[in-house]
């Protein structure tokens, strides 16, 4: 998802379909065409943020030192957009990516090294958070490391899972590492919560680093969602 998210972002028209945040010129799809998830050399937490080579915003906040903020306010909610991320408009949710590269399966398309979607997740009414993570979270590795751009996803391993709470909610979260056909593999994760207005839809988070020293690492994973707030009114967070 990170990766075709990026390639949504750049590459709007190129790809289509799963989790390419690329699919169409309105907004990008989900899947995330990228290397692979956060993680260089396959250890969590040993790869350096790359530098957004794509450019846009630069996601250098305040001088505090805290982040910019992406918000989806149909939802309600605010997701912090890193040092070296970019966010791509979009009337579907939020979509931010980083560190542009040729896809390998396909050069001519162009992939990144994270990415993060937010949107209303797509699940049975009166499923659980639980539910709807476990499922989704297959989906999200196969659309944003699909075959055309990363060779297919050949195997993956369940390295996190378990309750969550995220913008005041409690929500259920479930991260692999996957092996990708073509280098780099990649780190998948799907966090599933209500929103946080009462009444509003169950949301979906999906994240996809690539496993490599130019990717951000998987704490980033963490300081995301762990960053996630409600937001209210005109760029309000809370």
């Amino acid at each position: 998802m990170a990766a075709v998210i990026a390639a949504a972002v750049v590459v709007t028209a190129l790809i289509a379909g799963g989790l390419l945040l690329l699919g169409g010129t309105d907004a990008p799809d989900d899947r995330a065409r990228s290397h692979a998830s956060p993680g260089a050399s396959g250890t969590p937490g040993d790869e350096s943020p790359d530098g957004a080579e794509d450019g846009g915003r630069d996601g250098e906040g305040p001088e505090d030192g805290t982040p910019d903020r992406a918000v989806d306010r149909a939802n309600g909610v605010s997701v912090p957009l890193l040092p070296g991320w970019r966010e791509t408009e979009t009337d579907r949710g939020i979509w931010l990516s980083t560190g542009s590269y040729p896809c390998p399966g396909d050069p001519s398309l162009t992939c990144v090294r994270g990415g993060v979607s937010l949107r209303p997740a797509d699940g049975p009414t009166g499923a659980t958070p639980r539910e709807m993570a476990e499922e989704d979270v297959a989906r999200n590795a196969e659309e944003s490391y699909d075959a055309e751009a990363y060779g297919g996803v050949e195997s993956h391993e369940v390295v996190a899972s378990g309750e969550v709470t995220v913008a005041g909610r409690q929500g259920y979260r479930v991260r692999w590492r996957i092996a990708n056909g073509l280098d780099p593999d990649a780190y998948v994760e799907s966090v599933v919560f209500p929103a946080p207005e009462d009444g509003g839809p169950m949301l979906v988070l999906r994240l996809g680093f690539d496993v490599h020293a130019e990717a951000p690492g998987v704490e980033d994973m963490d300081r995301i969602v762990a960053g996630v707030r409600a937001a209210r009114g005109p760029g309000m967070e809370i």
